[in-house]
């Protein structure tokens, strides 16, 4: 789990398998789904590629814990 995301409060040994529908593998591709929930790449007045904040106010993290599927929705306020 890495540590910025340590505040969702899932379990140590948990194994994240998705973020709002969307597989994750690893640490980075866990960070690139969430961040994909609240940021947009668009190109920017000056044409280039720039973040654009959006809100969707929820992930819905998908995981497995002791070989049981679970899951575990945030809103984001």
């Amino acid at each position: 789990m890495p540590e910025a995301l340590a505040v969702l409060g899932i379990p140590k040994n948990a194994v994240i398998t998705a973020v709002n529908g969307v597989p994750v593998f690893d640490g980075r591709s866990l960070l690139a789904a969430i961040g994909d929930q609240f940021f947009v790449r668009d190109k920017g007045s000056d044409g280039k590629l720039a973040l654009r904040p959006i809100s969707k106010a929820r992930l819905f993290v998908e995981y497995v814990l002791d070989g049981e599927l679970r899951a575990q929705e945030y809103r984001v306020l």
